[in-house]
């Protein structure tokens, strides 16, 4: 633990040359410390040996929380201790012992990496600063495994083998009948049988006096929990170190009240499962006599049937149990901050171990993210991110971002001339060093909309990050001019870019955040950087590695983006990467006024509906709107459950927007435009949405896929869709379809869209997809719902797709008669099978799509388009069941594959 002897309070003493407005907490620091991360206050308590205890105690909790919650302050205050002032050697014992006790929770040769301490007994704080932990930090694990003369405590690996290895369904690796066979019968003061004469890896004995609770609980759960983890074995209560029965009274207790006891003891350890009593444990009581005897009828294994003095030895005998993660004595004691920064104890086993286990992902995911990959960063801590391109997808982004020393995206082109000069001759030319500029970064770090706690101000113009190598990194906060409000946004933007970076990005680097306020409007002369002072030196040392790392984090940061899907399915937050195609169009045009309105086409399963709802997300953000004021319009209503679910825009349907008045609306998102129509003179949504957005100054972007488009005998100009697609940008990574049932879908794909080189964006290949004709569809449809049964894919995980909303009434009552829930409507969200028509399910997808009977009309509907609907629905698994006989013009069959 690194310890630095400095003035507390000592901040910077320069006054900052206009335009800079510093927040009036760095320029008074000597009375009020600017902490740009998780801070925890407490007061010094070491005059005695019993106060250094308890805070030494107090102090591993709070060092424990923070390590989880990525790093912080933890400040204690030398208040009302004038003995430490006269003897600080009353000083120096409270720190080594509290340097003592946090080498439990790192490892000695890195501490400095991770805690260093700031002041000394004459100082009024003494800091700790606290860098993220790279792994989930637990006080005491309470996890045991037994040896030939004691049950010992496992480290952390040992704990994280059991975890990787855990299974859904465990198994018994020593069953009780394979234990030691247990006597009927003992006599006091002589030795145990010989097959039980002397304690192993099977066999343990206590000698306890039983009318104290503490001693019985204590003893009992380390025990089961060391044998259950190894090969078996009883805990023989009553008997002492030497082998000899020593017997426990049971004068004054009640022996089924006994039973009920250890009952409840066993109740508080943690399996990992259900426990079974005779099958997982037993509990054993054996009479204890005075004299030796020859062992009697089937009432000495009676419970509780005492004979001379009422003793008895009690046993628990536990088996050997594999593939559970591990049997714990009590919930492993780890902490961790909570939104109000409140020290907050786990009590949840299942997320304790999910925190902890980072060898071998997360197996709760199962197939749902096997077209996925968890991104590796270097914090086990961090909030996980699944990508869906290569391993090489955030660096190479990092790369591309990062490729000049000005990173600017289209934020500045939105600016006037004179501002975007000032920026570029004042700050982006004279600092040496990397720069990004993003319209919020306190935006891009908060991905849950409802999640923002701090209103934008409207005075904002962008926020620059600069990483200055040798002297730190400074978020500056352009503003039109300058106030409060403004300070208190640059001050917890830098606050929320530090825990994104290490809770999201996985940095677990030492770097603070200094955050400085422009004003816009008297940027005319080159910009002096104020630095916080009151971290230590090494917070603002960085070099270029250092830099590469956080960009890296940074990158992940702005590529991240909620996954609402996912999580669902999963029951807790998982982030998405988006593609770096994706990427470019929110980091080009999301704020270039010249891209105001603005094309996006590619086939399916590129993202098209994703990118429209995280648009909404960000202009909700960014600008402070209410829902009434960013409108989206798509045909179906699965799509449209979507949209309302983010809380941040109104969802409608086309015919409802054309008909309806939206005087609040300043943006609108047009997503399925393929499916688009008009059906008279007057329907005229395209010019009705440009007259909107021209007159608010919004954004309209248009979502189309060309390949989808169905109904062939409306051309352009009848569906309401213009002619020429200007601006238009195009998305060509498919990442919603295994490779399989990609490269079946992709027969359906127009040629032109097909030059244009389509591909997947992930190394998933999924099962191939298996098209039955000729047959009996309803019959087929039972054997393929069963099997996915079998397999483990639930209700929530399949959608039966029909020709038309003409056949949904049949297929359900079947679907029911097989003792399957099904609803018949359009949705992600449903735990049930979801049964509807093929064009009602576009935009949405589930693991596994079962297709009955596609069927072109002839007049309106193509049978390519429609198939490639039908396919690209599917993540994992895709059945199309023909009856009959296959139309003419349908490509040639897969032959009929094995279920698998």
């Amino acid at each position: 633990m690194k310890r630095q002897s400095v003035e507390a309070g000592a901040g910077s003493s320069r006054k900052p040359k206009l335009p800079m407005f510093v927040d009036k907490d760095m320029n008074d620091c000597a009375e009020t410390m600017l902490v740009m991360e998780n801070e925890i206050l407490l007061p010094i308590k070491c005059n005695t040996k019993s106060q250094r205890e308890a805070q030494r105690d107090e102090i591993i909790v709070k060092t424990c929380a923070l390590l989880n919650s990525g790093g912080g302050v933890l400040r204690i205050k030398n208040v009302e201790n004038k003995q430490i002032n006269k003897l600080p050697i009353f000083f120096d014992r409270w720190l080594k012992s509290i340097d003592e006790a946090i080498k439990k929770l790192i490892d000695p040769q890195n501490m400095s990496d991770f805690v260093s301490v700031e002041g000394d007994c004459s100082s009024e704080y003494v800091n700790f600063f606290v860098t993220a932990a790279k792994e989930w930090k637990s006080i005491n694990l309470d996890c045991y495994s037994a040896s030939n003369c004691e049950v010992t405590k496992m480290s952390i690996s040992q704990v994280k083998t059991l975890l990787s290895e855990r299974k859904k369904k465990c198994s018994i690796k020593c069953h009780l009948e394979d234990l030691p066979k247990l006597p009927h019968q003992l006599t006091k003061e002589e030795y145990m049988p010989a097959n039980l004469s002397r304690e192993d890896t099977q066999v343990q004995f206590k000698n306890i006096n039983i009318s104290k609770d503490t001693i019985l609980s204590d003893n009992l759960g380390k025990y089961i929990s060391g044998f259950a983890n190894t090969r078996g074995g009883h805990i023989f209560f009553g008997v002492d170190d030497e082998c000899i029965t020593k017997g426990i009274d049971l004068k004054n207790i009640n022996s089924i009240k006994l039973k009920q006891k250890v009952k409840r003891e066993l109740e508080k350890i943690q399996w990992g499962f259900v426990p079974q009593e005779n099958t997982h444990w037993k509990i054993t009581f054996i009479p204890v006599t005075s004299e030796s005897s020859v062992d009697n009828d089937e009432e000495n294994e009676k419970m509780g049937n005492c004979h001379d003095d009422g003793n008895i030895v009690i046993v628990i005998s536990v088996a050997g149990i594999k593939y559970s993660g591990g049997v714990y004595r009590r919930i492993p004691e780890s902490y961790y901050l909570d939104e109000e920064t409140k020290v907050v104890k786990m009590e949840d086993f299942e997320e304790w171990a999910a925190k902890t286990n980072t060898v071998g992902g997360d197996s709760s995911l199962d197939y749902r993210t096997k077209r996925m990959e968890k991104l590796e960063t270097s914090s086990d801590i961090s909030r996980p991110i699944y990508y869906l391109e290569d391993d090489q997808t955030i660096e190479n982004a990092r790369k591309e971002l990062f490729s000049g020393e000005s990173v600017t995206g289209g934020v500045l082109h939105s600016l006037s001339s004179t501002y975007k000069k000032n920026i570029e001759d004042n700050i982006l030319e004279v600092v040496q060093g990397t720069s990004i500029c993003v319209k919020s970064f306190y935006c891009e770090c908060i991905k849950d909309a409802h999640a923002m706690k701090l209103l934008v101000p409207n005075t904002l113009v962008c926020d620059i990050l600069l990483f200055v190598v040798g002297k730190g990194i400074f978020l500056l906060t352009l503003s039109r001019g300058a106030s409060e409000e403004i300070c208190k946004y640059s001050r917890e933007t830098a606050k929320e870019l530090k825990s994104a970076l290490v809770k999201i990005g996985g940095c677990t680097k030492q770097f603070a955040i200094n955050h400085n306020v422009v004003d816009i409007d008297l940027l005319n002369a080159p910009v002096e950087l104020v630095i916080n002072n009151f971290y230590p030196k090494e917070y603002h040392n960085i070099d270029q590695d250092k830099v590469k790392s956080i960009t890296y984090s940074l990158t992940a940061v702005l590529l991240s983006f909620s996954s609402t899907h996912l999580s669902s399915k999963v029951g807790c937050t998982y982030l998405n990467a988006l593609t770096v195609n994706q990427f470019h169009i929110f980091w080009k045009k999301l704020h270039d006024f010249s891209s105001k309105h603005l094309w996006i086409k590619g086939p399916p399963g590129t993202g098209k509906t994703l990118m429209a709802l995280e648009f909404m997300k960000k202009k909700h953000k960014e600008e402070n709107l209410s829902p009434e004021q960013i409108l989206y319009v798509n045909e179906y209503k699965g799509a449209l459950q979507l949209a309302l679910k983010t809380g941040v825009c109104i969802a409608i349907t086309r015919a409802a927007f054309v008909r309806g008045d939206f005087p609040e609306v300043k943006h609108i998102v047009m997503d399925g435009v393929q499916f688009y129509r008009h059906e008279d003179r007057y329907d005229k949504w395209y010019c009705k949405a440009r007259s909107m957005t021209n007159k608010s100054g919004g954004y309209f972007w248009c979502f189309i896929d060309l390949a989808q488009k169905i109904r062939i005998d409306y051309p352009y100009n009848m569906s309401g869709i213009p002619g020429l697609l200007e601006p238009c940008y195009s998305l060509r990574k498919v990442v919603r379809n295994s490779i399989n049932i990609f490269n079946h879908a992709k027969q359906y794909l127009c040629e032109v869209l097909y030059s244009e080189g389509i591909e997947v964006a992930h190394s998933f290949d999924g099962c191939s997809p298996c098209e039955i004709e000729h047959c009996e569809s309803l019959q087929h449809l039972g054997s393929i719902l069963d099997t996915l049964k079998s397999e483990g894919y639930l209700p929530q995980d399949i959608a039966v797709l029909v020709n038309t909303k003409k056949d949904i009434s049949k297929v359900k009552y079947e679907i029911e008669a097989l003792g399957y829930n099904v609803k018949d409507e359009e949705s992600t969200q449903s735990d049930c099978i979801v049964l509807t028509s093929i064009r009602s399910y576009s935009d949405l997808e589930r693991p596994v799509i079962i297709g009955i009977h596609p069927m072109a009309d002839g007049l309106t509907n193509h049978l390519d388009a429609l198939m490639l609907i039908l396919c690209t629905r599917a993540l994992c698994k895709l059945f199309i069941l023909w009856e009959r006989q296959s139309y003419p013009g349908h490509p040639s069959l897969f032959a009929c594959m094995e279920i698998v």
